[in-house]
């Protein structure tokens, strides 16, 4: 049930990139306007590469992606989606779209502007960034998230590698694997395929995505859960012997998530973390996607209230928590 869709995704991708090299554009060469630097990146739907304009109009460094010669129909069509997507949302911390077209040879390819940062739980680290500071970028990505939401968009696979900080902003990037969402708010006609490949991240995925059930907005959630976990901790919410596929979404599916605090370095730490942020991390990782946070937007304002002393919705507090809330609040 578990091992079957995890590593017939890992498997697909690697007969993917294998073909790929045969036909890889050549550093240097021209594809469409632009230079092909360097490859900066590549998974199963294409190759990244950083790229200059070449046609002398004016100088500009992006991030060309280019789809695999050896897509399916439908890794063609989802290529053309992610282009679609991403002309749709526009956000300050979501990488923009900034050019995209097909060749003679019918390969498709979409340019973004190109983001020179770090994952952003290697941003953390190597900042030493506090709590307060980590919850604070946390929240920007909520914004973004939000967004992609509000057009139909769930991003399928939110994890540190998708989210580069550069100067201190952080940019949410590779709607690769995204679908849109029907008016309902659920992927019906979109959701995975229960023959194919299941192409997700096994640490960051959810319950839903590794049992093939419906995606929705709530499966961003509980992504996002899993992002802040990592920030707080530097450590997942399951205790597993290995990160091995098998294990990671036997894991997600059986065990109920750690709180942060419980895997805290310090005692210091594990009185930051205890409480509020606890309750946040643990509703957005519920089993169950309506136990969940309805909505990035919704996780987003009980980091506000968090951040703001106020009391979550995530937290049933009595009133007496809610006065010195308030007190402490007004002091």
């Amino acid at each position: 049930m578990f091992e079957a869709p995890v590593f017939a995704a890992a498997s697909a991708i690697h007969l993917i990139e294998q073909a790929a090299y045969a036909t890889a554009p050549r550093i240097g060469g021209r594809f469409g306007p632009y230079r092909i630097i360097k490859e900066i990146g590549r998974g199963g739907m294409g190759r990244v590469f950083l790229a200059e304009r070449a046609d002398e109009e004016y100088r500009q460094v992006v991030a060309l992606k280019i789809a695999h010669d050896s897509l399916s129909a439908e890794g063609l069509r989802s290529f053309r989606d992610e282009r679609q997507i991403l002309a749709t949302l526009q956000h300050p911390n979501i990488a923009r779209l900034m050019d995209g077209g097909t060749t003679e040879d019918g390969v498709p390819y979409l340019v973004m502007e190109y983001v020179q940062g770090v994952p952003i739980d290697e941003y953390c680290t190597a900042n030493a960034l506090s709590v307060r500071q980590r919850v604070e970028l946390f929240s920007t990505i909520c914004s973004a998230v939000d967004v992609a939401h509000r057009n139909l968009v769930v991003h399928r696979d939110l994890k540190p590698s998708n989210i580069l900080v550069s100067d201190g902003v952080p940019k949410l990037l590779d709607f690769g694997i995204a679908k849109l969402l029907e008016p309902s708010g659920e992927a019906a006609a979109a959701q995975p395929s229960n023959t194919g490949p299941a192409m997700l991240t096994p640490e960051y995925a959810s319950p839903e995505q590794l049992k093939r059930e419906p995606i929705t907005a709530a499966t961003d959630v509980y992504a996002l859960g899993v992002l802040l976990f990592r920030l707080l901790t530097n450590a997942s919410p399951y205790r597993v012997r290995s990160y091995a596929a098998h294990e990671l979404a036997a894991a997600i599916c059986d065990q109920e998530p750690l709180r942060p605090s419980a895997v805290a370095s310090t005692r210091q730490l594990r009185r930051q973390l205890a409480g509020d942020l606890d309750s946040i991390v643990l509703k957005a990782l519920r089993k169950n996607p309506a136990e969940r946070y309805s909505s990035a937007d919704a996780l987003g304002d009980d980091i506000t209230r968090y951040l703001t002393g106020l009391p979550l919705a995530a937290r049933d507090d009595g009133w007496l928590d809610r006065i010195a809330k308030f007190i402490a609040l007004k002091c």
